[in-house]
């Protein structure tokens, strides 16, 4: 187990009033309304595939790690995880009171760190907030909230900054301070396998995005990192339950999001919109959580970035990069794959299986060696 990663929380009494705020407007010039209805409740689904899959197995000393436990506690439990009759109208109730979620211990220091120096700069805040999912929202939630007042949805991490203002931002640090000695995210998980795969996704996504000769997405780095929010959140509002879906996954190499809706009501796409649409956040970045599984789904005017998202989602699993929570993930070429046609049907150039391979490579060793030194 990892020690010396103390988990924070978000706390700023400015930020939390700022949560209930009126819906953030169209993406250049899309329907609101449209933007901003809520992903469809999926039924629990008792089906199982008679077959297993071949594909990525999470190592048994990830998930122990993960949910605090040794590795002979997580053969005996996932063995005894049973089904319940889950109340989804109090997990949603739940989940649009929560106000805060739990930041990674090492990024809340790095941002303290920053926010201490006299000579700040905009910059420098930006690159301590833009790798953790906690501190994105509550930055987004205040720069796109009724106090700032800004006409247009904010997306970009260095506007939002800009519009609240370095002194604001420092409050904010000054919250996280008083609870720096926090260990545990809901009491009972331990996170950053979990955020190690959100920031792999943000990476590759941003490679991607490059390699492919599109113009800069607006909004991607927010979108990647917190298209995994919901798990957060659920975990934050359910620690023992989402530790037993977590095993439940792993022991029957099941997709997590079909555990989440059999145990608590709801999977992290839906979560995590709620969670997002209670804080203020912007239309696109909305569709990113609820849509990272099904960019087909997604606003037409979102559906690049989404799609471009769900692909770095599935390739930093295929290679193992943090947790995803997923039991298994099958196995084949990203070329291969449902997400790698969604994007590609969004590009307006192309970019070559061929051309792709030669750079895959290259950019998990170095997505790999980011990791380490962000923490990971």
């Amino acid at each position: 187990m990892e020690t010396g990663d103390e988990e924070t929380t978000v706390n700023d009494p400015a930020l939390v009033s700022a949560t209930n705020v009126a819906e953030p407007g169209a993406e250049e010039g899309g329907n609101t309304e449209a933007l901003l209805t809520a992903p469809d409740r999926a039924e629990p689904s008792d089906e199982q595939s008679p077959e297993t899959p071949v594909g990525v197995i999470v190592p048994l000393a990830t998930l122990a790690s993960t949910c605090k436990l040794s590795p002979a506690e997580v053969e005996q439990r996932a063995m005894t995880v049973g089904q319940q009759m889950p109340d989804w109208r109090q997990v949603e109730w739940e989940m649009q009171n929560l106000k805060t979620i739990p930041v990674l211990g090492q990024m809340a220091r790095r941002f303290i760190a920053t926010m201490d120096r006299d000579d700040v700069v905009i910059d420098d805040v930006v690159a301590s907030i833009a790798h953790d999912p906690a501190l994105c929202v509550g930055v987004l939630r205040l720069a796109n909230s009724v106090f700032i007042g800004s006409r247009e949805p904010i997306v970009e991490l260095p506007a939002a900054v800009q519009v609240i203002g370095v002194r604001r931002v420092r409050q904010m640090a000054g919250t996280l301070q008083l609870f720096k000695d926090s260990t545990r995210l809901g009491g009972g998980l331990e996170w950053k396998h979990l955020w190690q795969h959100a920031l792999a996704t943000q990476l590759l996504a941003e490679r991607l995005n490059e390699a492919s000769a599109q113009r800069a997405k607006p909004g991607l780095a927010a979108c990647a990192i917190l298209h995994d929010v919901g798990k957060i959140a659920l975990a934050s509002l359910r620690p023992e339950e989402y530790k037993e879906v977590l095993l439940g996954a792993w022991q029957a190499r099941l997709s997590l999001a079909s555990l989440e809706q059999a145990r608590l009501g709801m999977d992290h796409c839906e979560a995590g919109w709620i969670f997002g649409a209670e804080a203020g956040l912007p239309a696109l970045i909305l569709d990113s959580i609820a849509y990272h599984d099904a960019p087909d789904r997604a606003h037409p005017d979102h559906r690049s970035t989404v799609a471009l998202v769900a692909l770095a989602n599935q390739l930093a699993k295929q290679h193992g990069l943090g947790f995803s929570g997923d039991g298994l993930c099958p196995e084949m070429e990203i070329w291969q794959s449902p997400e790698w046609k969604y994007w590609k049907n969004s590009l307006n150039g192309t970019l070559e299986t061929e051309e792709f391979a030669a750079k895959e490579a290259g950019w998990i060793y170095e997505v790999r060696r980011e990791l380490q030194i962000y923490g990971g």
